[in-house]
């Protein structure tokens, strides 16, 4: 706003926020599907850590160690399949949504008048 201030609140601009950034798109859904992969694969990886150590180092507690490597896999499995679903819902939204998900800035050897066309008055 180049003039005056705005009347919204911090949580009015927020809601505005994440309802512009979720309503068009799948990426935080992607990125959800992501974080989850890479929890998985970092929790498997702790889980295959622990037991080779704790088959190296018999001495070895391996109550809190393993327990957090399975918290870490089941989470970043969990985050990834709700990631998975996340993307089917939202490929039925944008499919039912009926807005082109697109701007079509200019057209070429198109019938009829570009919007820039008719905005110039020609």
């Amino acid at each position: 706003r180049t003039i005056g201030v705005g009347h919204y609140n911090f949580r009015r601009s927020f809601a505005l926020w994440l309802n512009s950034f979720t309503a068009f798109s799948v990426k935080p859904l992607r990125i959800a599907t992501t974080c989850g992969m890479l929890f998985a694969f970092l929790g498997a990886l702790m889980v295959i850590y622990t037991v080779v150590h704790k088959l190296l180092v018999p001495t070895t507690a391996i109550g809190y160690s393993s327990l957090m490597a399975m918290l870490l896999f089941i989470g970043g499995m969990i985050m990834f399949m709700l990631g998975l679903i996340g993307e089917y819902i939202g490929r039925i939204y944008i499919s039912l949504n009926n807005s082109p998900q697109f701007v079509i800035r200019q057209t070429y050897n198109a019938p009829g008048r570009s919007r820039r066309d008719k905005e110039a008055g020609a």
